[in-house]
């Protein structure tokens, strides 16, 4: 359940992270940092040069695992004052429906809003991507990530050390650097096992990608099966992969009847998922409104069958489903429903996050 659960709140990441994938060009643990080059800073400031130890992650308003690390960073930054140098760059932040691009005013005016609103749980330097997203190319898509929240620690040589999740021990990580105990050769060795495996996987989201691109149901529905018969566990994010892969190709209508053919076989009974993924393909679906109320009713008829323990963020996604589909009465009653359920949700542990994900959808679908 852990693992259904974490895709499913990591869903809008995927919507995201798939339309800019791109092979890694090799940046690697033990490789000299790339340069720094950030469209300006938002909170504090930092001369990124050798000589010193920081944390560069990336993060956007929108990522809900990315607000849930930002008390744990802040931590680590109080901890690591004078020492560590801690920088979060924006990025994969603009919204389509009027912020052109990362120098656009309103772009600007947004995500310093946002910061300003959780300034204490943000206690490091922030920084913006600028609108090439040379940051995010240089750094993390070159080091094959394509997922946020990501971090890197960089030493006093300048060499990358460490790349992970900013959860994933990163604070043992960032001390060993500054105390010069790391071992960067045996992280390195872990990071290349992992990236030849990350590898492996992107060249299955090509194949996907490939097929999608015929806009043929039964061509991509081949393809889709045969990576995915051994593979029941994570019929959840395969559907969620493969569902905006489609979308991504211009074909959404084809997606939305892959995704329909889903609810009667790997995914039946599965409420929550179905919700997750028609928010995931409403996100890619532009100008038709026809398709989005059809996604929306979808997404309503899977609702009905939501467990009490995870429906919060199931409404929450239901909300966006019905604010793009034009429902927005609806929108605000399913952010109320999320709100009341915010209190059933399970892992306890993830209540907080579950709630500030939901606060920031309300503010979206009901100003």
């Amino acid at each position: 359940m852990k693992g259904i659960r974490t895709s499913i709140f990591c869903a809008f990441a995927l919507v995201s992270s798939l339309s800019f994938a791109q092979k890694s060009t090799g940046l690697s643990i033990g490789d000299k940092a790339p340069a720094f080059s950030v469209e300006g800073w938002v909170k504090g400031s930092v001369d990124f040069t050798p000589g010193n130890v920081y944390v560069v992650e990336f993060w956007a308003t929108w990522c809900g695992p990315c607000i849930s690390a930002m008390p744990h960073l802040s931590d680590m930054a109080d901890k690591m004052k004078g020492k560590v140098d801690f920088i979060s760059i924006n990025t994969w932040d603009r919204r389509p429906e009027g912020e052109k691009n990362a120098k656009d005013a309103g772009h600007v005016k947004r995500v310093s809003e946002w910061v300003a609103q959780n300034s204490e749980k943000m206690r490091y330097n922030i920084a913006l991507d600028d609108e090439k997203e040379t940051m995010a190319n240089t750094w993390m898509r070159a080091a094959g990530r394509n997922g946020i929240p990501c971090a890197f620690v960089v030493n006093r040589d300048g060499v990358i050390a460490w790349i992970g999740h900013p959860m994933s021990g990163m604070d043992k990580v960032v001390q060993e650097v500054y105390d010069n105990k790391f071992d960067i050769a045996a992280a390195k060795a872990a990071f290349d096992k992992e990236a030849a495996a990350a590898a492996a996987e992107q060249a299955k989201s090509k194949e996907l990608m490939d097929a999608a691109q015929t806009g043929n149901l039964a061509t991509f529905e081949g393809v889709w099966k045969k990576q995915t018969k051994d593979d029941k566990k994570n019929a959840a994010s395969t559907v969620m992969n493969a569902t905006s892969s489609l979308a991504a190709a211009n074909h959404a209508d084809v997606a939305f009847e892959f995704l329909t053919n889903r609810s009667k076989d790997v995914l039946k009974g599965k409420a929550s998922e179905q919700v997750t993924c028609a928010f995931v393909l409403s996100r890619r679906v532009k100008n038709n409104p026809t398709l989005l109320t059809s996604i929306f009713e979808f997404a309503v008829k899977a609702s009905n069958s939501l467990k009490d323990d995870e429906a919060a963020i199931s409404y929450a996604y239901l909300a966006d489903v019905a604010f793009a589909a034009g429902e927005k009465g609806k929108a605000a009653d399913y952010v109320a429903k999320a709100e009341s359920m915010i209190a059933k949700f399970m892992p306890e542990a993830n209540r907080k996050s579950i709630g500030d994900y939901i606060a920031g959808v309300k503010a979206r679908v009901t100003k």
